[in-house]
């Protein structure tokens, strides 16, 4: 009945549910076939002590061990990529790679998990996968490789061609003026204004995202439990000469993170958006997958960071330093 799904045991992949949910169904075989029958279904979760269904568009980024949940998911789709079969784009890998999984699906789960990537390769036969920034110019017909790439996605051709380098089909492509380079709608790190990202620090953790307090003004920045809360979902938005600005799906697009101008100018705040130097932000990569987040206004030598006061929750900018509160991990939300 579901043997083309791939069966998690004590698995909850959170988020991307269809509505209305949860539906009402008496075993995993019958939730398997609610999902079959609703479009744009391509996995699920069971709760077997509630008989509650949850159909989802995909299995996604935040993943908890629980032993009333069963997870079927489609192996051979993940809805935020388009899939090219047969196809090898050469080169542009992330490491460390290549990473071991039982399947395309869980290939692009691991890209949309990690920082810059917009594109995956799958080999069947040996169940690896390497995530890239972009498909960049090799191209190999392989018949073992499975491509996912984003859509729109970061394609980076750089320097000046003898000859146009090789466009795909059904990709939207960006091309600038100075004919010399082209580009994709993505900024020059590969974080897409498309979707939104998850802040979350080496110190803290992943259970912890930076996140906007609802307490009425709904402006102060805070890190707080990391769920499935419209105020943790961040986009990066490239503005030109290497910085970004961050909103959030909550507040959207007219409320930037910023740097209130009040003498101290450490005092993170969502404000009205605006050409403030205090909400042009650089994100730096520094290692082991995490990033630096500093201003234009107050420049390198003061970067986002958890005060260290015992709530350990207030985001502060500080002096620059070697500190996991300084490190932040972006993924996809």
């Amino acid at each position: 009945m579901c043997g083309d799904f791939a069966r998690k045991d004590g698995v909850d992949f959170y988020g991307n549910d269809i509505p209305p949910y949860p539906q009402n169904a008496p075993d995993y075989a019958s939730c398997c076939s609610i999902c079959r029958t609703t479009t744009g279904c391509n996995a699920f979760t069971y709760s077997k002590s509630r008989q509650a269904c949850y159909p989802k568009t995909r299995i996604g980024n935040g993943v908890a061990k629980y032993d009333d949940a069963i997870t079927g998911y489609n192996p051979n789709v993940y809805s935020d990529f388009v899939r090219k079969d047969g196809i090898d784009f050469n080169g542009n890998d992330i490491p460390l790679f290549p990473v071991q999984v039982p399947d395309y699906a869980s290939c692009g789960l691991k890209c949309q998990a990690t920082p810059g990537c917009n594109v995956f390769t799958y080999s069947k036969s040996r169940q690896t996968c390497y995530p890239k920034t972009h498909m960049g110019n090799g191209v190999a017909e392989n018949t073992d490789a499975i491509t996912g790439y984003n859509h729109p996605i970061a394609i980076v051709f750089p320097g000046a061609f003898q000859q146009p380098p090789r466009l795909e089909t059904n990709v939207a492509y960006n091309i600038q003026s100075n004919v010399g380079e082209w580009y994709s709608t993505v900024g020059p790190d590969g974080f897409n204004p498309n979707i939104y990202y998850r802040l979350t620090t080496q110190w803290q953790g992943d259970g912890k995202s930076l996140d906007i307090d609802n307490d009425g003004t709904n402006n102060r920045p805070i890190l707080a439990a990391t769920g499935a809360y419209t105020g943790q979902f961040w986009k990066i938005t490239p503005i030109g000469n290497g910085f970004y600005r961050l909103t959030t799906m909550w507040q959207g697009d007219g409320k930037s993170l910023d740097i209130v101008n009040d003498g101290t100018n450490n005092r993170p705040i969502l404000a009205a958006t605006g050409a403030y130097t205090g909400q042009f932000w650089k994100i730096t990569p520094i290692v082991n997958g995490y990033y630096r987040l500093t201003t234009q206004w107050q420049g390198d030598g003061k970067s986002l960071d958890i005060v260290n006061d015992g709530t350990n929750n207030r985001p502060i900018l500080a002096t620059t330093g070697a500190q996991p509160g300084q490190y932040w991990k972006i993924s996809a939300a």
